[in-house]
């Protein structure tokens, strides 16, 4: 079963005809995030059998029998599985609250409650013996408007999700997606993107398609495609808005490292046609060939290149570069390393619960290598690329350059189950030559690579030593599996250079990259096919390369006004340093309001200091990986760095810690120095609605005028939206999605509703990036959507529908949405079914509120925390749910319409931050969160 299914960490190709299955943890959870409601679709109560558990044991016998490493699953493990079961149910039904202690667990859904004894956990099978009982009285419990289905769903994630990455339950209609990604039916923009941090993330644009070609990079963000805020979209959404028809253009705002606020990019979706292979033929006779994947094909197109090079003139040199190429087939990665090794065991696996090894030896025939040769990786190289350059490396071959590759050294397979979801599984491990696995390490250059990045962009100083350090891999994913032999070559030798200006990483021209330049000057200077003779003779010119690039380093911060002479510093014990982080007057960060913070550094030591640079780390991701630098600080002196720094509009209050890293010009870390920072929110908007179905003519309405719904009719439904909270609504949305296009035609689907203003409530011009529909508090305001009923539709006995969706972009509650998981509540859906042949009733909503009896104190020295409120709703609560972390410490159900609902919470606080998520909803569907932060010292 070897090489049938791809080698790859990416997660979804957006380019219409490619989907390798991987996902993140991240992705995970929003895969098992699927709607729960919704009566009557695949999965739920009346066709779903919650209590048999028939795919959860499905899976587990799959597991036993085929994943990479049946020795894990001992007692621990597998009561670390039981954890994520119940820790994800408890997380995605509202309704369920689970205590676990000893050998037993509590289980309450609602207002019942049973407890039920665990077994031992000393075999897989043990969590079907566990989950069969609680399985059963869930179904007994829970609303029939809880999907069935995806109760299961979450229970296998659950336990999946203690194994490893990449491991996961595709539920039917994200496997279907999968599917349909593969059948190549749809334009694309070229892009592979996943869920990182709650944030819908760019892995990385594909070389000369339209995303490249707008400007897209790596880790952009994207927080908005159209109207819509990806805050609470998951895979499949995004997917569904990102596509479209060929020629058609799709507007996304993208937010970048370095940036202030999101930038607009307007994209003309393609048919997507990738090349994973190109070629050219550089000065000096050296042969440049760039793979980007390792599709099918991928050998043959190599070999094909090379040969019509070796057709004109002998070669001197073979670069090979592998820089952001995610994977792909392994059988592709054997032959390409293949085409340069004579002998030798180019990589082996090893599979299932047997530990099965396979190794797979070098052809001579047809083999090329007598050409020196070098490697180029970066922290995007993956999987099958970390193949071939382990070969290459490991069996003495090839120089490798750049910086420490990804490091997934694992192969997942699909099963599909017979509800047509599917388990994709980690089945093997692979080994580089000398049985020595990258997993969870990746392959270390022989030569690293230190870009430097140091220019200013629209007169703003744009600076970073330390771009690549902050670049995910492997090793940063939860539960990534290890291996107890790992590479433990040592690196040969370091280049920091200057990355030029305005170099595009999307699109590689090795005629003026400087890495592929770089490659092509260590062949000339070390033109022997044996790795370590040409290592031994580079010695002479990297010290030429260091120093010529250390001087265009120096020139590039002297046009900034900076020295950065390279003399040694003292010994670390000899360094003192006073540091001050100053916030303003008011000593907050206030949300929204970018805000000037000024870090003052005094040199309180004997001897100057050179090349100073400062990187801070903190649970704030807008404090985290800022990067400050000094260079020259004479002994006595003090200087004050000045950074622009903005948190999110709808970020909470909360005190917390900025460490701030000294580091010299060897980089090492000098000091460390920790700092309290503080956030202050904003006030939050309310939503109220209402909404009224038009036939009569009115607006460009078209029909009888009868109010009765009916083929033929272009009907309008006019949406009034009052603000009744405290605060301003910055970029409301309301929007309505067709979810029945065989029988309507939308044809106004998205409102901009609200006066154009600055964030602190100045008259604006739209047009401006500072200007934003806003709606103050207690303001209203109309809007008309339209479309057609198709003559199709008469005589349905189903009813259409449509979904109504409203919310707030920037002033919604932060910290509840993105860091405390609270995604999917982040706008408000209503599903309005359309009876055709009938009238529809009007529609009056108004979300619930929250109100906090006493807020904590920012700050605590107490072991314990004690706060209440209540939650208050026009026509009723249907229940209050609070989170610690990860841990649900309320919940409360209403069966009766009450219209306030007390709630009071007593926990333990942890040394450091401690977050509260409390959300709310009414028996309309309707709710709100809100977040509360208490520091502890």
């Amino acid at each position: 079963m070897m090489g049938i299914f791809p080698l790859s960490f990416v997660s979804l190709m957006l380019n219409g005809c490619n989907f390798d299955g991987s996902k993140s943890n991240d992705e995970t959870k929003a895969a098992a995030n699927d709607p729960m409601f919704g009566v009557g679709g695949r999965g739920n109560r009346a066709n779903h059998s919650l209590p048999s558990l028939l795919i959860l044991n499905s899976n587990i016998q799959i597991i036993k029998g085929n994943y990479v490493d049946s020795h894990r699953f001992d007692a621990e493990l597998i009561e670390q599985m039981f954890e994520g079961i119940i820790s994800r149910l408890e997380r995605n039904i509202d309704q369920a609250r689970f205590i676990h202690n000893n050998q037993r667990v509590h289980v309450t859904i609602g207002a019942k409650s049973q407890t039920f004894p665990l077994p031992a956990f000393d075999v897989l099978d043990d969590l079907m013996t566990a989950m069969l009982p609680i399985a059963e009285f869930m179904d007994q419990e829970l609303t029939d408007d809880i999907n069935r289905a995806t109760v299961e769903y979450n229970m296998i994630n659950g336990a999946l999700s203690a194994l490893d990455p990449h491991t996961t339950l595709l539920p039917p209609i994200e496997a279907a997606e999968m599917d349909l990604d593969n059948s190549g039916e749809f334009g694309g923009l070229g892009i592979e993107i996943t869920i990182r941090e709650g944030q819908l993330t760019v892995k990385q644009p594909i070389e000369d398609t339209p995303a490249s070609k707008a400007g897209l990079i790596a880790d952009d963000r994207i927080v908005q495609i159209e109207e819509h805020s990806t805050i609470n979209m998951d895979l499949t959404e995004a997917v569904s808005l990102l596509r479209g028809p060929v020629g058609a253009p799709v507007q996304i705002m993208v937010m970048r490292k370095g940036w202030k606020k999101p930038q607009p990019f307007t994209i003309i979706r393609g048919r997507i046609k990738i090349d994973p292979v190109k070629g050219e033929l550089l000065d000096g006779n050296i042969a440049y060939i760039r793979i980007q994947s390792f599709n099918a094909t991928v050998s043959d197109d190599m070999n094909a290149y090379l040969d019509e090079f070796q057709s004109k003139r002998r070669l001197n040199g073979i670069i090979l570069d592998l820089r952001y190429n995610p994977g792909g087939y392994l059988r592709q990665a054997k032959l390409v390393a293949d085409k340069f090794i004579a002998k030798g065991v180019l990589v082996s696996t090893i599979e299932g619960p047997k530990r099965i090894k396979e190794d797979y030896k070098a052809n001579k025939s047809e083999s090329l290598t007598d050409v020196p040769m070098t490697v180029l990786i970066n922290a995007s190289s993956a999987s099958a690329s970390e193949i071939v350059a382990g070969a290459l490396r490991n069996l003495n071959r090839a120089i490798i350059i750049g910086e420490r590759s990804f490091g997934k050294g694992s192969v997942q397979h699909l099963y599909q189950n017979s509800d047509d979801s599917k388990l994709k599984l980690t089945v093997a491990q692979y080994l580089t030559p000398g049985d020595r696995s990258i997993q969870s390490v990746g392959i270390s250059p022989d030569i690293v690579l230190n870009r430097s990045i140091i220019e200013k962009d629209e007169g703003e100083e744009v600076i970073s030593l330390y771009w690549d350090e902050w670049r995910e891999r492997e090793s940063d994913l939860e539960h990534h599996l290890s291996y107890d032999r790992v590479l433990d070559d040592k690196i040969a030798y370091q280049v920091r250079y200057l990355q030029p200006q305005n170099d595009n990483t999307n699109k590689i021209d090795p005629k003026t990259d400087w890495e592929v330049q770089f490659a092509r000057r260590v062949l000339e200077s070390a033109p022997n096919s044996d790795r370590a003779i040409a290592l031994s003779s580079l010695r002479s010119f990297i010290l030429d390369e260091q120093l010529r690039e250390s001087e265009s380093i120096r020139k590039a911060f002297r046009d900034l006004d900076r020295n950065w002479t390279g003399k040694n510093n003292p010994e670390k014990e000899a360094i003192s340093l006073d540091v001050e982080l100053d916030l303003g007057e008011d000593k907050k960060l206030v949300a929204g309001v970018e805000e000037e913070i000024t870090l003052k550094v005094k040199n309180n030591g004997d001897a100057p200091l050179h090349q100073l640079s400062v990187w801070t780390e903190s649970k704030n991701p807008y404090l985290d990986k800022r990067e400050f630098y000094i260079g020259y600080l004479n002994a006595g002196s003090e200087i004050e760095l000045k950074k622009d720094i903005r948190v999110p509009y709808g970020y909470g209050s909360e005190k917390g810690n900025v460490d701030f890293i000294f580091r010299d010009q060897k980089e090492r870390e000098l000091r460390r120095i920790q700092e309290t920072y503080q956030t202050q929110s904003n006030l939050r908007p309310v939503f109220r609605y209402s909404l009224k179905m038009f036939d009569d003519g009115s607006g460009e309405s078209k029909g009888n005028g009868d109010g009765i719904l009916q083929p033929g009719e272009t009907i309008e439904f006019e949406v009034e939206v009052t603000n009744t909270g405290d605060g301003m609504a910055v970029r409301p949305f309301v929007s309505l999605k067709n979810k029945a296009r065989k029988y309507l035609d939308l044809k106004v689907g998205n409102l901009v509703l609200g006066d154009w203003k600055t964030l602190d409530g100045k008259d604006c011009n739209k047009d401006d990036i500072d200007c934003f529909n806003t709606i103050a508090p207690q303001a209203t305001y109309k809007g008309r959507f339209r479309f057609q009923i198709k003559e199709n539709a008469k005589g349905l006995t189903k009813k259409p529908s449509v979904e109504l969706r409203i919310g707030d972009n920037y002033a919604y509650d932060y910290d509840s949405v993105v860091r405390g998981g609270f995604g999917s509540y982040f706008q408000i859906e209503e599903k309005i079914e359309l009876p055709i042949g009938d009238t529809l009733a009007d529609v009056q909503r108004s979300q619930p509120t929250i109100h906090i009896s006493k807020t904590p104190n920012l700050e605590s020295d107490s072991d314990a925390i004690t706060f209440s409120g209540s939650v208050k709703d026009d026509v009723g609560v249907k229940e209050i749910i609070i989170f610690q972390g990860e841990d649900k410490v309320f919940y409360r159900g209403e069966s009766q319409a009450i219209t306030e609902v007390p709630f009071t919470v007593d926990s333990s606080l942890v040394e450091g931050e401690n977050q509260f998520f409390i959300l709310a909803k009414d028996r309309e569907g309707l709710s709100t969160s809100h977040a509360i932060n208490v520091y502890k010292k």
